[in-house]
């Protein structure tokens, strides 16, 4: 017979590790905190908002909530678009400046913390790299990168995470020409746990032969499978989020971008 396991014991269990792990880390000088980026006053957000408050007041983490005002545009999106496209033509161009991952750089980061603008979910493939081809600094980019740039329970998270926690506005699954996964699943190449992944694009490539058109349907198919998510569903039809998918060239470098409005 199965063990029935209850919540709250669980629960009170993992609070309990978590205040024991906090206050080692107040002993060695660091003080855990959790920021809270709110976008207007909604009743449930309202009602997460001060649970999630509780909770650290009792482990003995401090807090930081930050309110953006309710209404945010459809031209923000494209702002951030717009951004990732000017930084992809920089590159393009030769002109991404290696001078943005300078030390001052990084203490600001340290101490003020991240707020990425869009979230890149890519390939693991060397030859994509993904702040270069969009001349981005240090705290500018939340990537993901897994080979194939599939999308599971950890990407999900991840994504849910950067939108929810982060206010990333913008999500953009980054596929790219000779993928190796995509040719892996076409030619039947899969074995052990490389076959996870395989099976992941051959869901998305179906009956389709050609490398190019796989490597599209994949990088959409990507796209679909976030969409599995509640909380990222949830706040697309409250336009507070953009996902779309786009294709790196990885002999020109170029980055071709899905239709935001698609």
């Amino acid at each position: 017979m199965g063990e029935i396991i209850k919540g709250k014991p669980v629960g009170d269990a993992l609070s309990d590790q978590l205040k024991l792990e906090c206050e080692a880390l107040v002993k060695d000088g660091i003080q855990p905190k959790l920021a809270i980026l709110r976008v207007g006053a909604k009743p449930n957000d309202l009602s997460y908002e001060k649970g999630a408050l509780k909770k650290c007041e009792t482990i003995g983490i401090q807090t930081e909530v930050t309110e953006l005002p309710e209404g945010t545009t459809q031209d923000e999106y494209i702002a951030a678009l717009e951004k990732l496209k000017k930084g992809s033509k920089l590159y393009l161009e030769c002109q991404s400046n290696p001078s943005i991952f300078h030390q001052d750089l990084r203490e600001e980061l340290k101490n003020k913390g991240q707020k990425p603008y869009a979230t890149i979910i890519t390939c693991s493939d060397s030859r994509v790299p993904v702040q270069h081809i969009f001349s981005s600094s240090m705290g500018e980019l939340f990537i993901i990168r897994n080979a194939g740039n599939v999308i599971g329970d950890f990407e999900i998270g991840s994504v849910e995470y950067a939108s929810e926690h982060l206010g990333v506005e913008l999500i953009v699954v980054l596929g790219h020409t000779h993928c190796g996964a995509v040719h892996s699943t076409l030619h039947n190449e899969g074995h052990s746990y490389i076959n996870a992944i395989t099976n992941k694009v051959a869901e998305a490539i179906g009956d389709e032969k050609d490398q190019r058109k796989c490597e599209v349907l994949n990088a959409r198919h990507s796209v679909e499978c976030l969409k599995a998510s509640e909380v990222l569903t949830r706040l697309e039809k409250e336009d507070k989020l953009k996902i779309i998918s786009a294709m790196y060239d990885i002999e020109s470098g170029e980055v071709i971008f899905d239709d935001i409005n698609k």
